[in-house]
């Protein structure tokens, strides 16, 4: 049982995914960067179980609320995820996860432990109650949007209504470079012909894929009259997060409503960010 370090990065998201699947690989991925990067408010803490190979078994994340209900205190440790993978379920780790949470709250000077479930979550519930949680309450939150809309998500739309763009296609000098860099920056997932001949790219927020072929030695890189734009809701953010990994985007300039800026792929692909998907 050990503090998360950055090595573990992937492994986190893996398992933050499983536990949260609501949440898209982008979002996990940036909570995990500004996580490492000092920003520790929710989680404070993280922690990770690993075997004797230093495999990843499980992880909680930690934080200190000041209004747990039915909590005494102003200053409760707070289980915010815990998680085990499947094979190694029903064999103590999910309780060794608990005990150093434990630990890692007595530290924080707390004397309570607090933690929550959905509903009708009996393997969590049961979890719980075996290892000294009293159960408190049962709430139902509700929420409302002030705000409408701002667009249909894709998979909404009637198939057949319209006709989408489905894959952009990129010649590549060296194919794991480019797709390395649509990974690392933009969340796409890679996966690979069995040939090595092309690699399709794609988002877990949806949207059209792209291939990667190997470019021929004739091909002229970086001088085709096509731009990857790539919809954020905050260019400014997005661009401090990319320098952070290592990318630099040029200007953010100011449109109709909206705001975008540029930068280059590795083959000196045009790529863009852009807010206007997200204008009200």
């Amino acid at each position: 049982m050990r503090p998360v370090r950055r090595a573990d990065a992937r492994a986190w998201l893996r398992m933050r995914r499983a536990l949260w699947p609501e949440g898209s690989a982008r979002e996990h991925r940036g909570e995990i960067d500004r996580y490492f990067s000092g920003h520790r408010h929710e989680p404070k803490a993280a922690l990770v179980a690993i075997d004797d190979a230093g495999l990843p078994l499980g992880f909680v994340e930690l934080s200190i609320r000041n209004i747990v209900d039915s909590c005494d205190t102003d200053r409760v440790a707070y289980l915010e995820g815990w998680y085990v993978v499947p094979g190694a379920r029903r064999r103590g780790v999910g309780a060794a996860l608990v005990a150093a949470a434990e630990q890692w709250g007595l530290g924080q000077g707390c004397t309570e432990l607090g933690s929550d479930s959905i509903v009708d979550n009996r393997v969590s519930r049961a979890a719980h109650r075996s290892l000294g949680f009293d159960e408190t309450s049962v709430v139902r939150n509700y929420r409302k949007d002030l705000l409408p809309p701002l667009r249909r998500r894709r998979e909404e739309r009637i198939a057949g209504d319209v006709t989408m763009l489905a894959t952009v296609l990129i010649y590549a000098r060296d194919m794991e470079r480019t797709a390395a860099f649509y990974e690392r920056f933009f969340g796409f997932e890679i996966a690979r012909d069995p040939d090595g001949r092309l690699f399709e790219l794609t988002s877990p927020d949806g949207g059209a894929r792209i291939a990667i072929h190997q470019a021929a030695k004739s091909v002229k890189l970086g001088q085709v009259g096509v731009k990857l734009v790539f919809a954020v809701p905050d260019v400014d953010a997005f661009k401090r997060e990319a320098a952070a990994k290592g990318l630099t985007f040029g200007a953010t300039h100011q449109a109709d409503g909206y705001a975008f800026a540029n930068a280059k792929d590795p083959d000196k692909n045009s790529v863009s960010i852009s807010s206007r998907a997200f204008r009200r």
